[in-house]
Order: C-alpha cells, then sequence, then structure tokens
C-alpha cells in the first residue's frame, strides 16, 4: 500500500534537519506525539494536525494524502459541551496551582484550537473566555506555587490570545481587544516574546477588521522598525503592513509591501521563527492579498487570489470563511455562474461552522438580493435565502 504516514513523516523532518522535538514545538504537540505517530503506535491523525504537519515541513499535501489512505476513520473533536481541560476543582477548595494545571491548561488550548478548526468561534469563544478567566484570576491572586509563577503566566497569555482570537472571530470585539490587553500584559511579564508578538499581530488583524487601519499600521511599524525579524515573522508583519496600507486606500505601498512579503516568504522557515507560525503558508498571504485588493476595490483581481486559498487544503473554518470572502468578490464583480457554484459548495458549511465573521459577510451578501435592480440571478438569489435562513436557525 505503499508509505504509512508516519514513514512519511519521518522522510520530511529528516529532510527538514528537524529533530522531533523541534517539530513538536513548531506544530503544538508534545515530543512524544511526534515519537508515536513515526513508529505506527498512533494511526488516527487528526486532519488539523496532519495539515499543521504538512505545512511545517513544505510537503505540499503529501502528508495530507498520507492522512486519507492510512488513517482511521477521524471521530471528531471533542462536543462543545464536553470538558476540555482536566478537573480543576481540588484547586478551588485550597490547593494552590502547580505543574499540573499548567500543564491542564496546556491541553485545553490544544483543544480549543482545534475546537475553532473544526466549529469556528461562535460557541468555542465562550468556552476560552470562561476558561481564561478562571486562569486569570488565580493568577491575579498570587494562587500559585512560586516555582510555577513564569510558566502559569506564560500559558495564561497564550490562554488570552487564543481567547482573543475566537472572540474576533466571534464578533466579540470589544471583548477580543481587552482579552489581547490582558494576553500582552502577561506574555510581558513572563517574557514571552514570542507570544507577545503573537498577540500584537492578532491585534493588527483586528484593528483592520474594526476599521482602524491606521492603528493597525502604528502596531506593524513598531514592531519592524525595532526588531531584527526571522523570515515568517517578518511576513506576518509585512502582511499586516500591506493590508493597512491598502485598507487607507495607499494602492502604490501596499503592492510595494505585498512584493516584499513574497520575496521574504521565498527565503523559508529558519530556526529563529516561532513554532506558531506553521500556519503562514502561500494560502495565507493568497487570501491576505486577496483582502488587500478588495480594499482597493477591486473585486475582479481579488478572485484569483481567494481561489487559490479556497483550492488548498483547510480544516472546516479556515473553509468556510475562504469561501465565503471568494463569494462576496464573485458577488461584487457580477461573475454570477461562478458565484451560484460557490454558493451552493458554501451551503452545507452553514450552521456547522459557528463563524460569525463569516456569517455577517454571507449575510451581506444575501442582502443584495433583495435591493431593487439587483442584477443577481433567481437561483443565486434562492440560494442566499437559504443561506439566511440556516444562519438564523443555528
Amino acid at each position: 500500500m505503499g508509505e504509512t504516514f508516519g514513514e512519511a513523516l519521518r522522510r520530511f523532518r529528516t529532510r527538514a534537519g528537524l529533530s522531533q522535538p523541534a517539530l513538536a514545538r513548531r506544530v503544538y504537540v508534545a515530543q512524544s506525539t511526534i515519537s508515536r505517530i513515526e513508529t505506527g503506535r498512533q494511526t488516527e491523525i487528526d486532519e488539523d494536525l496532519a495539515e499543521r504537519l504538512d505545512s511545517a515541513l513544505e510537503a505540499d499535501g503529501t502528508l495530507l494524502a498520507r492522512r486519507a489512505a492510512f488513517s482511521a476513520p477521524d471521530h471528531g473533536h471533542p462536543a462543545l459541551g464536553e470538558s476540555v481541560v482536566a478537573s480543576t476543582t481540588d484547586y478551588d477548595r485550597g490547593r494552590p496551582v502547580d505543574a499540573d494545571y499548567v500543564d491542564a491548561l496546556r491541553a485545553t488550548i490544544h483543544h480549543l484550537v482545534a475546537l475553532d478548526s473544526a466549529h469556528g468561534g461562535g460557541d468555542t469563544s465562550r468556552l476560552a473566555v470562561r476558561t481564561f478567566n478562571s486562569a486569570h484570576r488565580k493568577l491575579t491572586a498570587g494562587y500559585y506555587l512560586p516555582k510555577v509563577e513564569r510558566d502559569f503566566e506564560a500559558v495564561t497569555a497564550e490562554l488570552g490570545e487564543v481567547a482573543g482570537w475566537l472572540c474576533y472571530d466571534a464578533e466579540r470585539q470589544t471583548e477580543a481587544r481587552q482579552l489581547n490587553l490582558e494576553a500582552l500584559a502577561l506574555s510581558r511579564l513572563a517574557g514571552d516574546r514570542p507570544m507577545e508578538l503573537f498577540v500584537l499581530s492578532n491585534q493588527a488583524m483586528m484593528s483592520l477588521h474594526t476599521g482602524r487601519p491606521q492603528e493597525a499600521l502604528r502596531i506593524a511599524d513598531s514592531v519592524l522598525e525595532h526588531n531584527h525579524l526571522p523570515p515568517r515573522l517578518g511576513v506576518l508583519f509585512r502582511i499586516r503592513r500591506a493590508r493597512a496600507l491598502a485598507a487607507l486606500g495607499d494602492r502604490t505601498s501596499a503592492l510595494v509591501e505585498y512584493a516584499r512579503v513574497r520575496s521574504l516568504f521565498a527565503e523559508g522557515v529558519s530556526r529563529h521563527d516561532p513554532s506558531w507560525t506553521w500556519w503562514i503558508t502561500d494560502r495565507e498571504l493568497r487570501w491576505h492579498e486577496g483582502m488587500g485588493l478588495t480594499s482597493l476595490g477591486d473585486w475582479s483581481a481579488a478572485i484569483p487570489r481567494f481561489v487559490a486559498a479556497v483550492d488548498c487544503p483547510r480544516f472546516p473554518r479556515g473553509l468556510y470563511v475562504s469561501r465565503t470572502y471568494l463569494l462576496e468578490a464573485l458577488v461584487r464583480a457580477e461573475a454570477w455562474p461562478d458565484a451560484e457554484t460557490v454558493a451552493l459548495d458554501t451551503l452545507p458549511m452553514v450552521g456547522e461552522v459557528g463563524s460569525i465573521r463569516a456569517e455577517r459577510v454571507l449575510g451581506g451578501i444575501a442582502a443584495r438580493s433583495h435591493h431593487g435592480g439587483s442584477p443577481m440571478s433567481a437561483s443565486l438569489s434562492d440560494i442566499m435565502s437559504e443561506i439566511s435562513n440556516r444562519i438564523r436557525a443555528a
């Protein structure tokens, strides 16, 4: 039957010159997980993990194909109602936070990321915020053993970053902003510079989304001007800068910045790039190029960028968001047959993935069909009406 997933993983890891611990750090899993997969002791591989491994090792879809061929059926992610963290009852009854609690929080973060990948931030954000608030109360009360202080600060900062991102996807923007501020302060206290930069990049993205491009530009410039960044981090903040310039209407400067992004991306990943930069892929760049062009009103030019983003393998939430913005660009460009095809592809995901951010874009598209004189075809209008009904029923 050919090469197994574990065998392919070992081959690509060796080719990249990475040890098992180094790869584990890049994709946010324990080294033992990489070992079990490579030796065949673990054959059930989540699609989200397979994609992270494929991206981190630049396997061009080979690992995803191996997962489809060899992995056991995917039993899905934990239901939203299930507990995704070890019981903390003992800690609420007088037991101070120790290393076991910190490890439990790390496991919770992994589960939250998996839930986001499958379901979006709509419901997952509430679980994340509750978990963050519980940990933050213990931290601010000094309810922990002194030896775990730095680790507890760092993991709570990371939890705040995840909760902030989920609130952003759930369109809970005021709460997302507050969580980012908390995560930023905690990452600085913990001396976790990579996490501090991650939070700043998220805040720049949220500033763009909430109509504050000048703020996003200041954040990007402050990082780029005062730090010598490794390639992938440089790509990330230059993407934010390019998007901000496009939102401000500076087409020439935005396109120059996107060219710099492409040049930096070609340098690959360095050992100085944080492990969380695994998701900065060609697909991600294409999507952000498309978003910049939509800010400039160039909907037709944005379409091939969004098509490239959709064509790459994605986890459900990412695919849902990408299809939504592609559909918006097609409607704005009045490419009706293609828009109808994408709308039909998007329809089954509505109500299954809870990205409020995507749903608001879909709602705006549906509203266009009710405007007098709209050239939207009757069949596309019917599909958008069904999408609206499913959003309301979700």
